[in-house]
């Protein structure tokens, strides 16, 4: 019989996990490799990988599938088979078993382009690389604000303040270098400047797609933006829901469990409809329906199964619209 374990999750990293009643906390290098545990009393295991994340060195004998990239959540079995949502990772062929759902866009079976040691694939689906995951956040910040108006100095004061503690050391001397760098929109150079971070979304950070669809894709429902056809507006619905349960206090892993799996729904329902035909490039929309189907349906799974490790509340004994004014006071900054 299997020893049962419980996992626990902080901001989207497995932090710790507990067995036979003993907990060990996860030490992870800047990739997010689990390279020790460590109980209340000492140090009990040390691992060590090649590139690919076989396992190179080991020491101690605890039970522990999250070793390479552990703390996004990859999980490999004794067979040396790494799980990551959507597919299987096989580190000794450097290769995943089977094709990205993104192809041709991406390479069938390649591993984050050929660069193992400065990027992740959380999803399973595209690469990600997990140290800059503050920068894209604060343009989101920002563009989030200035949307609803406020000035470069509101944006940047509130954006400073709720960003600020996720990078090692602010890069922008005020406001207004922060602003010209934000207006610049140019990729970030230069050395890494976030402190931690998980990886981003199921698809390249880039995706985007009308006015709803995509990571970074954020309109502030005071601009009453119309979506621009069916799969806009099941991207449209997925960000309120999210942004209700953020509201309530659900949390990321939470929120998502309760919106991801219908957002899969809905994509899948506007694929079989035909509506896609009515848009203004209905090639388009049914390729962004597609993806968003597949990479959801990954994801909807994962949340779902990490939310009841967790013990997230009941995603039904609430309404999400509750919580949707808070939120975005909450992100503004305004009474």
């Amino acid at each position: 019989m299997a020893m049962k374990a419980r996992v626990t999750n902080a901001n989207g990293r497995i932090i710790a996990t507990k067995r036979a009643g003993v907990r060990s906390y996860h030490q992870h290098d800047a990739l997010g490799n689990t390279i020790a545990l460590i109980t209340a009393n000492a140090v009990t295991d040390t691992y060590t990988y090649w590139p690919y994340g076989e396992l190179r060195t080991s020491t101690g004998s605890t039970t522990n599938p999250f070793k390479f990239c552990g703390a996004w959540g990859y999980y490999t079995d004794t067979t040396g088979r790494t799980y990551v949502r959507a597919r299987t990772l096989r580190p000794g062929l450097m290769r995943w078993m089977t094709v990205d759902l993104f192809w041709p866009k991406e390479h069938a079976y390649r591993y984050v382009e050929g660069s193992p040691t400065s990027a992740v694939d959380a999803a399973g689906l595209s690469r990600n690389a997990p140290n800059y995951l503050c920068v894209r956040n604060l343009r989101v910040c920002i563009r989030g604000l200035k949307a609803i108006g406020l000035s470069d100095e509101e944006a940047c004061r509130n954006c400073k303040s709720s960003h600020n503690q996720n990078f090692v050391t602010w890069p922008w001397k005020n406001c207004k270098d922060l602003m010209a760098w934000y207006r610049a929109n140019r990729p970030w150079s230069g050395k890494n400047p976030c402190n931690g971070g998980k990886p981003g979304g199921a698809w390249p950070q880039d995706f985007y797609y009308a006015s709803y669809c995509g990571a970074a894709n954020v309109q502030h429902p005071d601009l009453n933006i119309l979506p621009h056809d069916c799969i806009d507006e099941c991207c449209f619905t997925h960000d309120r829901c999210l942004e209700g349960y953020y509201g309530l206090g659900f949390g990321e892993v939470c929120s998502h469990a309760c919106c991801d799996p219908e957002m899969a729904r809905c994509a899948d329902r506007v694929l079989k409809s035909g509506c896609c035909d009515k848009a203004n490039d209905p090639a388009a929309c049914k390729e962004a329906a597609g993806n968003i189907r597949e990479a959801f349906s990954a994801l909807a799974g994962w949340f779902i199964f990490t939310a009841a490790c967790i013990g997230c509340p009941d995603c039904g004994s609430v309404s999400p619209s509750k919580g949707l004014d808070k939120h975005w006071k909450e992100m503004t900054g305004r009474k």
